[in-house]
């Protein structure tokens, strides 16, 4: 057995579909990184008015020096309306909730892109970091979740 990589996209109106699989976590994360900026950064749009009005986000676990913990993944909302996250440990991997996430010194940040190299992560009109997955700044926003699946790798 192995690991594939789904990733998810949920549109403005809990619309969700599958676009992708990979077969890696780090090529999944890449994926939709790339989806995120191109569609956040890749516009039109004047630089102040792209951080007013961006419509793609990929909740992100970040250590406290700011560095994205690649072993924990946003796995989107269960069917019991509580958000969840995937830890990784090689082969296996575990579904945890919010609580477990923040209660180990980590936080829960909202990816929108790469502005000049740095990660840009979203904010409330006042400034701060959207921190809460049920932030009333994510409405009508669509975001991405990557969930790990275990499927039978044949040998080639």
């Amino acid at each position: 057995m192995g690991l594939e990589f789904q990733i998810w996209r949920t549109d403005e109106h809990r619309n969700m579909a599958m676009i992708d699989t990979c077969d890696t976590a780090k090529d999944a994360i890449a994926n939709v990184k790339r989806e995120i900026h191109s569609e956040n950064l890749e516009t039109a749009l004047a630089d102040d008015e792209v951080e007013k009005n961006w419509g793609y986000y990929f909740p992100i676990v970040v250590d406290k020096n700011g560095h994205m913990v690649e072993n924990i993944l946003y796995g989107g909302i269960k069917t019991t309306g509580d958000h969840h996250f995937y830890y990784l440990n090689g082969n296996d991997f575990s579904s945890v909730g919010v609580d477990d996430v923040e209660s180990n010194g980590l936080f829960i940040r909202m990816f929108l892109g790469d502005k000049d190299s740095t990660p840009w992560f979203a904010k409330t009109e006042w400034g701060d970091l959207i921190e809460t997955l049920d932030s009333e700044f994510l409405a009508d926003k669509v975001f991405f979740a990557i969930n790990p699946v275990e499927v039978l790798k044949r040998n080639k």
